[in-house]
């Protein structure tokens, strides 16, 4: 217990007590932390993250396969990673190095190590998971659907995120530009995703007509 509660290592047995809690709560509201995240944490697509998301953010959460697992159980296996990789760094250094290296230098290393093996086993977790038929929507498919800004306004140039629910259920989080370079897309409005452009989607707002997409 002293070794949990020592100071350098303060900053890893949180982590672990974060990761309990999260798990407390997820059983006690029968799955509904994960949907809450879902809405919360921008959970971004896979595809359109790694390939139209500018912002260190999306490809950081492109990268460790955020849209292959959901918000809640990438969280907990980043805690777990880090928590439990941490104060084995710590037992280790203290066992055969100088002693228990300062919170200062473990923690930041500790997240540099922990970053692959969260994107290892968030994929492994993946592809175990049970696929259903929201998983073979193509990215094409969402082109004509509505979606909400929920992060940012889109200008030309300058996307911003949307997110839109498909008839199964699933969330889909994309990036967006105006159609029209002029126009300013706000956050919080509806719009219609009109055309795909690599890993983009330019849109109007929900209930301009169908010309608008003429140029």
């Amino acid at each position: 217990m002293d070794f949990l509660f020592a100071g350098p290592n303060l900053v890893f047995s949180v982590a672990l007590a974060l990761l309990s809690l999260l798990v407390l709560l997820e059983l006690g509201m029968g799955g509904g932390l994960t949907e809450f995240l879902d809405t919360l944490i921008p959970d971004i697509d896979a595809d359109a993250g790694s390939a139209g998301s500018d912002s260190m953010p999306s490809k950081l959460l492109s990268w460790v396969r955020a849209g292959k697992v959901p918000t809640l159980m990438l969280l907990a296996i980043f805690l777990g990673v880090f928590g439990a990789g941490g104060l084995l760094l710590q037992w280790l250094s203290s066992l055969y190095g100088p002693g228990l290296l300062p919170a200062l230098l473990a923690a930041p290393l500790m997240l540099v190590l922990a970053m692959p093996l969260v994107r290892m086993f968030a994929g492994l977790l993946g592809d175990l998971l049970p696929r259903d038929e929201t998983q073979v929507l193509s990215q094409e498919a969402l082109v004509g659907r509505t979606a909400v800004i929920v992060i940012g306004s889109a200008r030309r140039n300058a996307p911003a995120q949307a997110k839109l629910r498909d008839e199964f259920g699933t969330s889909h989080y994309v990036m967006v530009e105006p159609l029209h370079d002029q126009d300013v897309l706000e956050q919080g409005q509806q719009v219609r995703l009109m055309v795909r452009e690599g890993g983009r989607y330019r849109a109007v707002r929900a209930g301009l007509p169908a010309l608008e997409n003429e140029q």
